[in-house]
């Protein structure tokens, strides 16, 4: 299932945001595109109203520390995220998200709604309240 939903979600960030054809023999540059491990990383920040450390955003994804910071880095790369020093504890470092990270953020909250709608949709009436009921206990 998480396969198929990972599939679909591709799919709709590639719809999203189109990269133009690349040049024959160009070497490929990091677009505005992001991966959904990064859209992960993304809408945790954008939840979080401030700050993160590294080791709350692998909390939340349960992730292990190696991957947040590859992820990261990437991000860093594009643009979206910064990473400064807390103010509370001088030695950990805060992750937050950059003007264009929340026009990001933007977008991918428009994405995500459209993936769960088109999740939902799949479903029948009785399936749905079936659904809602087991949800609901």
């Amino acid at each position: 299932m998480w396969a198929n939903r990972r599939q679909l979600l591709r799919r709709l960030l590639k719809e999203a945001e189109p990269r133009p054809a690349a040049q024959r023999g160009a070497v490929p540059r990091g677009g505005s595109g992001v991966t959904p491990e990064q859209a992960a990383v993304i809408d945790i920040l954008a939840s979080s109203g401030g700050g993160l450390s590294v080791r709350q955003i692998g909390e939340h994804l349960s992730w292990p520390y190696a991957n947040v910071t590859r992820t990261l880095d990437r991000l860093e790369k594009k643009g979206i995220i910064i990473r400064a020093r807390s103010r509370a504890d001088r030695r950990q470092a805060e992750v937050r998200l950059t003007v264009e990270g929340a026009r990001v953020a933007q977008r991918l909250a428009e994405i995500k709604a459209r993936f769960l709608d088109i999740l939902w949709n799949r479903y029948t009436d009785d399936e749905k309240r079936q659904l809602l009921d087991l949800l609901s206990r």
